[in-house]
């Protein structure tokens, strides 16, 4: 199976159990769930999907020689994320931004994904504690494979990283005790302007706020007048 990437070009995949797994009814949906949200409606450059940022998670960890069960836990990290991504977090309250993370063994469990695994002998406890799996989820300053996909991805396709840069920090991070360090402090001080600038130019402009404040209020008065439930989240 070949996927191919518009930061990572062509990744070629043999492994069964991860072709099977993308080829699951919860992945496959992932396709058609925006990772920017309302914004995406406002500027349509903004069309990274669920679908290759985990894609994309997954490679990095691959790249790494993560452990198989942390593999398949990047891989499928994002399976519960709702329509919109983090819109429906203002429409719940859910200040942390996690809402959907509350989800994801209830979707797991009611997929084909726990046959999957067993078929392939791996333990389904063991991929659903994400906290196990510190270049998965951790917190700033430190870098995860989930944050790092979709900082380079966002940076992409908002014409703020150039091809040049992504490959710059592909070569120059490297693995230690569970921790990504870079090669030199140049290159560091690099990724962090850069970073900072995405938070600045993509993730906290008023542009993704707003947008984000009035579609959620659309939601919470269709929720209030039954034309949707919660269920359609998903």
């Amino acid at each position: 199976m070949t996927v191919t990437d518009r930061i990572y070009g062509d990744i070629s995949i043999e492994n069964p159990l991860i072709i099977d797994l993308i080829n699951s009814k919860p992945f496959q949906r992932l396709k058609h769930i925006s990772q920017d949200g309302a914004s995406h409606f406002l500027q349509p450059f903004r069309n990274v999907t669920r679908y290759e940022h985990c894609i994309g998670a997954w490679y990095l960890s691959v790249k790494f020689d993560r452990p198989i069960e942390e593999q398949i836990a990047s891989l499928l990290h994002d399976l519960p994320h709702t329509a919109f991504s983090h819109v429906i977090d203002f429409v719940v309250g859910d200040k942390k931004h996690e809402d959907h993370d509350h989800f994801i063994k209830e979707i797991i469990i009611k997929s084909e994904i726990p046959e999957i695994l067993k078929k392939y002998s791996v333990s389904l406890e063991k991929i659903l504690n994400r906290e196990d799996f510190y270049l998965l989820n951790n917190n700033l300053p430190d870098i995860s494979v989930d944050r790092w996909d979709y900082f380079m991805r966002d940076g992409f396709t908002g014409n703020l990283l150039p091809q040049q840069t992504i490959d710059l920090f592909l070569s120059s991070i490297y693995e230690k005790n569970e921790r990504f360090y870079f090669t030199n402090v140049s290159i560091a001080n690099l990724f962090a302007i850069m970073f900072m600038n995405c938070s600045r130019l993509f993730w906290l402009d008023p542009a993704s706020h707003g947008s984000a404040f009035v579609l959620s209020n659309a939601i919470k008065i269709a929720l209030n007048k039954n034309y949707v439930i919660k269920e359609d989240f998903f």
